[in-house]
Parts: C-alpha cells; sequence; structure tokens
C-alpha cells in the first residue's frame, strides 16, 4: 500500500518530504520490502542525486546491492559510507559482515577492532568476538 501511494506523488512537484528526504528514498525503502531490488536501487540513486552526501540513502544502496548479491557493489558502496561518516557504525557492522560472507578475514578482523574500539559494548559486536578476539 505504501508503495502505491507513493507513486501517486508527484517527483516534479514534490521531490522531497518536509524533512528534505526524497520521496525517492521512502520508494527505494518499498521496493526492498517488496524485494525487488533493481528498483530499489534505482530509487536509492534518484534519491541520492537529490542528496548526494545522506547517510541514510548511501546504506540504502549497499542494501539494494546486497539483495541483488553483487557483493563487490556492496562493499565498495560500504566502504564510501565509512569513508565519509566514519561515526556510523550501523553500517560498518554491515561491512564487518559484508567482509566475512566473502572471506576477507583480515578486513574483517581490521574492522571488528577499529568498532570494538569505538563502541566497545556493542552487543551487534557480540556474535563476531569468537572469530576475532582469540587470534
Amino acid at each position: 500500500m505504501m508503495y502505491e501511494r507513493l507513486e501517486k506523488i508527484s517527483e516534479i512537484f514534490y521531490p522531497y518530504d518536509t524533512s528534505k528526504q526524497p520521496i525517492d528514498y521512502y520508494r527505494g525503502i518499498a521496493n526492498s520490502y517488496l524485494e525487488r531490488y533493481p528498483e530499489a536501487l534505482k530509487n536509492n540513486l534518484s534519491g541520492q542525486e537529490l542528496a548526494p552526501y545522506n547517510p541514510i540513502i548511501m546504506r540504502n544502496i549497499t542494501s539494494s546491492y546486497y539483495g541483488m548479491k553483487n557483493y563487490k557493489k556492496a562493499i565498495e558502496q560500504s566502504e564510501k559510507v565509512k569513508k565519509y561518516f566514519p561515526n556510523y557504525v550501523a553500517p560498518q557492522i554491515n561491512l564487518l559482515e559484508l567482509y566475512s560472507e566473502t572471506g576477507q578475514k583480515e578486513k574483517a578482523k581490521s574492522l571488528f577492532l577499529e568498532l570494538e574500539k569505538k563502541t566497545p559494548d556493542n552487543p551487534l559486536l557480540t556474535p563476531y568476538k569468537k572469530n576475532f578476539i582469540s587470534e
């Protein structure tokens, strides 16, 4: 229903919501929930044109690539989010998972240790401790 309502909104007259979030951000979320990742990617990239350094949209682009199983692009996008927003921890935990899933053990370990210094009590890091603490 959200997607259907969003399709009725004119991007020409209303490219953003009142908080300056591009409408395509919401379309991207709707398409992601419907597992239409290529469409979500188009929406997220369109939203990024209006808000080039919006960390949430940048993170959603990563999710679209991940949903399409394009792990290389997902990692590249996650690294870009990390570069521009080094204190935005949630996407870095996703990047840690991507590194782990793709067998990039050294990068995963390095990122884990970096994240553990930033947020030592972060419960999202707990599953990774057994992989990297004893090494």
